[in-house]
């Protein structure tokens, strides 16, 4: 079963996402290697975050913002033991979000026409652009219903 949850801008929840998403690139991280801009943003309220959880599991999440006037998503993570199991889990997670967005346009108290986003790599941004992204120098961007 696939859920998702709207985070509380604790530090417990920046704590515990950090460790999430420096996971998901495949490592064990220790509380230094945190990034405090990350902890700064989610505490004080300008990174909305939103988990994944799978059978009850956390296993991802994303990091929303209101940057460059737009549904920005700052990152979007999986953990390595559940990617590539043909679940797309990351995929399902930014479509919620993309079906969702008046959570997000609540939240930040903002009516979004587009969504932006940067792709890491050449398959992340075939999978964005299947979802209707396009480019826009080194971003991709969607407009949104």
């Amino acid at each position: 079963m696939l859920t998702y949850k709207v985070e509380d801008n604790t530090l417990e929840t920046a704590n515990k996402m950090e460790y999430t998403r420096l996971s998901s690139y495949g490592f064990t991280p220790t509380k230094e290697e945190y990034d405090p801009y990350y902890i700064e943003d989610i505490t004080n309220g300008r990174i909305l975050v939103i988990t994944c959880y799978y059978q009850d599991k956390l296993v991802g999440g994303c990091y929303v913002s209101n940057t460059l006037n737009s549904l920005y998503i700052d990152y979007l993570f999986i953990l390595p033991e559940y990617q590539e199991k043909g679940l797309n889990l990351g995929r399902k997670l930014l479509l919620f979000i993309l079906e969702n967005k008046q959570l997000v346009e609540e939240y930040f108290d903002t009516e979004f026409t587009q969504s932006k986003l940067y792709a890491p790599n050449e398959k992340t941004k075939h999978i964005y652009k299947k979802i209707g992204y396009t480019e826009q120098s080194e971003l991709l961007c969607k407009k949104l219903p």
